[in-house]
């Protein structure tokens, strides 16, 4: 049984930076995305991807694809409409960051509609390729 709580604004706000959590997104260490096991690779990343990808191709939202975003490689997967992930990666194939993402606020206690994992990036994502043709 799920309980909603309503907290006044204010609370909610002074409360937020207390969970790591903001308006604009919450964080949690990259250990957390990998969940004990070895963070996947660049290459297992988008393998991963473009498999899954396959069950979204007819969407009009499939998204899954492949870029850069500054020095970074990223891997852009859709899990539905409006939900997926950004896994970014570095040069020698390690990841990095993720970013989870939901068209409803379901990350921090359902106050943001992002949840990242390491460090919060701030760069421009530049496509490469698809996983759909």
């Amino acid at each position: 049984m799920h309980y909603l709580v309503r907290f006044s604004c204010a609370f909610a706000l002074a409360l937020l930076p207390a969970l790591g959590c903001g308006l604009d997104g919450c964080q949690a260490p990259l250990g957390d995305y990998c969940q004990g096991s070895d963070c996947p690779t660049y290459d297992e990343a988008a393998a991963d991807a473009e498999e899954d990808a396959q069950q979204f191709c007819d969407w009009p939202t499939r998204q899954g694809g492949v870029g850069r975003c500054g020095d970074l490689r990223y891997v852009l997967r859709n899990v539905g409409i409006g939900a997926g992930s950004i896994q970014y990666f570095d040069a020698s194939g390690a990841l990095v960051a993720v970013t989870t993402y939901t068209d409803t606020p379901s990350y921090c206690r359902d106050t943001s509609f992002d949840l990242w994992y390491g460090p919060v990036l701030d760069c421009e994502l530049e496509r490469e390729g698809t996983f759909c043709d």
